[in-house]
């Protein structure tokens, strides 16, 4: 049993991956999870990432616009994470 209140000094996330999804193992092996915060008008990026638009593997990541060379970005110290344009 999991309990995530609003009324917390700091934010509070919850994040569960079933672990039949596609992706738990590649989680498990990477060793890094990344979360993007969404606007609202990004919500057709949450829409592709949870299986509603049909895409699959890596034609999910053609619903954004991924930035090259920006500034180091690390989680844990020691691997890159992607970040969404906007």
């Amino acid at each position: 049993m999991v309990s995530v209140s609003a009324d917390t000094p700091r934010p509070t996330l919850l994040v569960c991956i079933h672990h039949l999804s596609p992706v738990a193992d590649a989680l498990l092996q990477n060793g890094v999870f990344c979360v993007n915060v969404l606007r609202e008008d990004q919500a057709h990026i949450s829409d592709t990432f949870a299986g509603r638009s049909g895409a699959h593997g890596l034609e999910k990541f053609d619903c954004a616009e991924w930035p090259r060379n920006l500034p180091e970005r690390r989680a844990c110290g020691t691997r890159w994470l992607p970040s969404i344009a906007g």
